[in-house]
C-alpha cells in the first residue's frame, strides 16, 4: 500500500501538483452513494465485455464508437439499444475523433497507411482515402461542410478536402510556422483531464479557432486565430488593451456561432465574431491559480460552463459575466476528468480517488447525482475510467475493468451493457 501511495504521489506531481494530503485523508466512502465497491444490484451477465479506452457519441446521439489501445478494432454500437453494429480495423486519426453522423462515416487511420481513410460506420468497409504523400503527415483538425469535408493542417497550408470522392476543395496559407504547422500550446487546466484541445470547430463547422505558442515554455504568450472555413479567411485575435493570454486552456463556441469564448491562465474572454468586439472578461479566482477553461455554452447561449483548477466548476452569465453557480469538490477528491454534454445541459466529472462519476446541472453547477459504473466508492488503487457523454446529457458510456456499459445520468440506472458476441465474458 505504501508503494501505491508513492506511485500515486508521483502521478499527482506529473499532473501539476495535487495535494498529497489527499492520499492519507481520503474518507472511507462518499456517504451519499449507495454503492461501495462492486455493485450488488447488477448481475454478472450485465457486465459488458467490450472494454474501451476511448469512446464518442455521434452528434445525433444515435451511435457510439469505441476503441481500445490494445485492440486494433473499433466498434460501432446502437446508442439506444447497445447492439453491436460493426467493427473495423482503424484508430482515430492523431487522436482526433471525426464522425460524420449524417452519412454514417468515420475518418481515421489504419496501420502503415499514410492516408486518411473514410469508413462506412454501418458496414465497416472503406469507402475512400484522402491521399497524403507529404514528408510531414497532414494533421486533421476536424470535419466541416456539414461533415462532408475534412480540414487539414500541413506545412505552409490549410486545406479542405471532400471526403467522397476525395477532392481538394480549397486551400490557404497556414498562419503557423512551416516547421510547427499544427496548433500547439502549453498549459491547460492543471491536474484535470478534459476533451478540449488547442483548437475547436464551431457547432455548425463554420469557424475554426486555434492557438499557437511560439516558445513552448510555461509563461510564453499564445497567439489566437479565427478561421472562416467557408472562405479560409483568417484573423488574429488580439486581446483588448494590449493584454496577453498565456497557455490557452479551452475554446468554446455558442450554438448560434456568434460568440467565441476561450480560457487562459488569467480567465475567460468573450469575443463577438460578426462585430469583432470583446465582451465581458471573467477572471479566474481559484486559490491556487487563475486558469479558467471555457468548456461549453448552453444551447440558448445565455450561460457558459467553465473549468478551473482542481475540478472547480462554475457557470457564468455570458452577457454580464456574473457567476450563476459553482461546485468545488472535496479536498481529497479534486483530480479527475471533466466533460460537458454537447447541448450544455449536463456536466459529468470523473473523480479519480473515489472512482465515481458526478453529474451536475449545467444551469447552476448543482449536483444531480452520481453514476457508479459497476465499481466505485471504495478505498483502492483506482484506474482512470474512460467515458463519453451523450449529446443531450441523458446518458454516459463508461468502461472499466469491471465492465462496459451505458448509464442514465440522472438516475444511475444501467441502460445496457456493451457486449461483443465474438469476445469472451469478463473474468471476475
Amino acid at each position: 500500500m505504501a508503494f501505491l501511495r508513492l506511485l500515486f504521489a508521483v502521478i499527482c506531481l506529473l499532473m501539476a501538483g495535487c495535494d498529497l494530503r489527499a492520499l492519507w485523508s481520503r474518507p472511507a466512502a462518499i456517504p451519499e452513494l449507495h454503492h461501495n465497491g462492486y455493485r450488488k444490484d447488477i448481475p454478472s451477465a450485465a457486465r459488458g465485455n467490450a472494454v474501451f479506452t476511448g469512446a464518442q457519441f455521434s452528434d445525433d446521439g444515435a451511435l457510439i464508437v469505441t476503441t481500445h489501445h490494445n485492440d486494433p478494432k473499433m466498434r460501432v454500437w446502437d446508442a439506444k439499444t447497445g447492439k453491436l453494429i460493426s467493427s473495423f480495423t482503424a484508430s482515430p486519426a492523431d487522436d482526433v475523433w471525426m464522425i460524420d453522423a449524417g452519412h454514417r462515416r468515420f475518418v481515421g487511420r489504419t496501420h502503415g497507411n499514410p492516408n486518411l481513410v473514410v469508413f462506412d460506420l454501418m458496414s465497416g468497409r472503406i469507402v475512400s482515402e484522402i491521399p497524403d504523400r507529404s514528408e510531414n503527415r497532414a494533421f486533421p483538425l476536424g470535419l466541416t461542410d456539414d461533415d462532408t469535408a475534412v480540414v487539414l493542417a500541413k506545412p505552409g497550408m490549410i486545406e479542405v478536402w471532400n471526403l467522397v470522392p476525395p477532392t481538394l476543395i480549397r486551400s490557404a496559407e497556414n498562419p503557423l510556422p512551416v516547421d510547427a504547422y499544427r496548433p500547439a500550446c502549453v498549459g491547460g487546466v492543471p491536474a484535470t483531464y478534459n476533451d478540449k484541445k488547442c483548437w475547436e470547430l464551431s457547432p455548425g463547422k463554420r469557424w475554426l479557432a486555434m492557438a499557437f505558442t511560439p516558445v513552448p515554455s510555461v509563461g510564453a504568450s499564445s497567439i489566437f486565430y479565427l478561421i472562416d472555413l467557408q472562405t479560409l479567411m483568417m484573423r488574429q485575435l488580439v486581446l483588448p488593451d494590449g493584454q496577453t493570454g498565456k497557455n490557452v486552456s479551452a475554446f468554446a463556441f455558442s450554438a448560434d456561432e456568434r460568440v467565441l469564448a476561450f480560457g487562459t491562465d488569467r480567465g475567460v474572454w468573450f469575443y463577438e465574431i460578426s462585430s469583432n468586439r470583446w465582451g465581458p472578461f471573467v477572471a479566474g479566482d481559484h486559490r491556487r491559480n487563475a486558469y479558467l477553461g471555457a468548456m461549453r455554452f448552453s444551447d440558448d447561449g445565455k450561460r457558459l460552463v467553465t473549468l478551473g483548477d482542481q475540478l472547480q466548476t462554475s457557470v457564468f452569465d455570458t452577457t454580464t459575466g456574473s457567476r450563476l453557480g459553482r461546485m468545488e469538490p472535496a479536498e481529497w477528491d479534486r483530480e479527475g476528468v471533466f466533460r460537458v454534454s454537447r447541448d450544455g445541459s449536463r456536466i459529468v466529472i470523473y473523480h479519480f480517488v473515489s472512482d465515481v462519476l458526478e453529474v451536475l446541472d449545467a444551469q447552476n453547477a448543482q449536483r444531480i447525482g452520481w453514476v457508479c459504473p459497476y465499481f466505485c466508492n471504495l478505498k483502492h488503487n483506482p484506474v482512470e475510467v474512460p467515458y463519453a457523454v451523450s449529446p443531450d446529457g441523458k446518458a454516459v458510456a463508461a468502461s472499466q475493468r469491471a465492465g462496459s456499459g451505458v448509464w442514465e445520468t440522472d438516475t444511475d440506472r444501467l441502460l445496457f451493457p456493451l457486449n461483443d458476441p465474438s469476445m469472451p465474458p469478463l473474468k471476475d
